[in-house]
């Protein structure tokens, strides 16, 4: 059987040409590549030659560590994108494609996909009578889109129904949409790890067969799927960019994003009282690093923990100071910008040392949102999809 991305350029083979992919590690004004419309915005502004094309592109993009509890968030994915520069009224394109490629192509079910449009009414009706009782429309601003160049851009998000939840698996943008006219131009991006997950009947997004002996090894020693995750999203970033960057970690641009990503992990294990070199050692046995990757990780843990206690030292001594320690978000706030100590381990050693905190702080540190699609598909909410709002 094909790979999701194999079906996915064997489609796109046949309905557009294909566009270079651009350099994961940049040296302009950015210092990675975020979106697959980096280096191709002149297909949509000189307009000499209208199209179709097609790129496959890897992506790397902040994500917050808490947002890491999303079994869908990762800092750095695969992205398939899809640019029609021809302008046209857009419905039925999209309709014929998605049918097409998720449904034809993939097996997806048809009963099972679902488009969120903002809620103008030429949007709206353009799609009723293709997807009936399919379309969520919500407020126009929530996917009103951010473009380098003129026009009013919208998402057109398309979701999956799976385990009573939604999983985005395509974003289109109709760029530069004329309300009067009620056409614009396409852009769009699909997910290939997250259909893979689907496709495999998985429950998050490195519970698939390429990433499986990783997070297998993984689950055996942290205590939940949440740090599992974060662990081999933001490690699995780290490592990647290692092998393209010609340094190691460090304290600017490209070399400290690498060092982020690394503290990230080290702070929540070490939050969970986990040895981070028992996690090393997996990743170098399962996920073959190089010396340079080795070295980096190595060099990191020993300067975290260097960190960690000299802040703890220097933490001591300023409660030592206090009367009345009120602890509250400005008091973790200096305590970050002054010792070192992220909220999640000052919390930690206040608590350890039987300073009362406020129940607030704790829920503030504590990832808890509830997203469209939960690593706990019990609690996920739409068994209805159309209560989506």
């Amino acid at each position: 059987m094909l790979s999701i991305e194999q079906q996915l350029n064997t489609y796109f083979s046949k309905q557009a040409q294909l566009l270079p992919a651009s350099p994961l590690v940049r040296f302009d004004q950015h210092l990675f590549t975020f979106s697959p419309i980096q280096d191709v915005e002149y297909l949509y502004t000189k307009q000499s030659n209208p199209g179709q094309y097609f790129k496959r592109q890897v992506c790397f993009r902040h994500v917050y560590p808490s947002d890491t509890v999303n079994p869908l968030a990762t800092p750095l994915q695969v992205l398939y994108s899809y640019h029609d520069t021809q302008r046209q009224t857009p419905y039925q394109k999209l309709h014929t494609l998605l049918i097409n490629l998720l449904v034809n192509e993939l097996g997806f079910s048809m009963d099972d996909i679902y488009l969120i449009v903002p809620d103008i009414p030429n949007i709206i009706g353009g799609f009723k009578p293709l997807w009936p009782a399919h379309v969520m429309p919500i407020p126009a601003t929530r996917l009103h889109c951010k473009l380098p160049f003129a026009g009013d851009h919208y998402y057109v998000k398309v979701v999956v129904k799976y385990h009573a939840g939604l999983v985005t698996v395509a974003n289109f943008v109709l760029v530069a949409y004329d309300s009067k006219a009620n056409n614009c131009l396409l852009d769009s991006v699909f997910y290939p790890e997250r259909l893979t997950m689907l496709q495999q009947y998985a429950l998050s997004l490195y519970e698939v067969a390429a990433t499986q002996k990783l997070f297998t090894a993984l689950e055996a020693v942290l205590p939940t799927k949440q740090l599992v995750h974060l662990t081999i999203s933001e490690l699995t970033a780290a490592l990647t960019l290692l092998e393209q960057l010609p340094t190691v970690t460090g304290a600017k641009k490209h070399a400290y994003t690498v060092r982020r990503l690394i503290r990230n992990v080290l702070t929540e294990l070490t939050a969970a009282e986990i040895e981070p070199q028992l996690i090393w050692d997996v990743f170098t046995h399962v996920s073959k690093l190089n010396d340079q990757q080795t070295a980096s990780l190595q060099q990191e843990l020993v300067s975290f923990t260097k960190s960690i206690a000299q802040g703890e030292r220097q933490l001591k001594k300023y409660v030592r100071q206090q009367q009345d320690l009120q602890v509250d978000s400005t008091l973790l706030d200096h305590i970050y910008a002054s010792y070192g100590l992220p909220p999640v381990l000052a919390v930690k050693w206040v608590q350890a040392h039987k300073y009362t905190i406020a129940a607030t702080i704790l829920a503030s540190i504590t990832p808890s949102r509830n997203f469209a699609f939960n690593f706990d598909v019990t609690t996920n909410q739409y068994h209805d999809p159309l209560i989506y709002r």
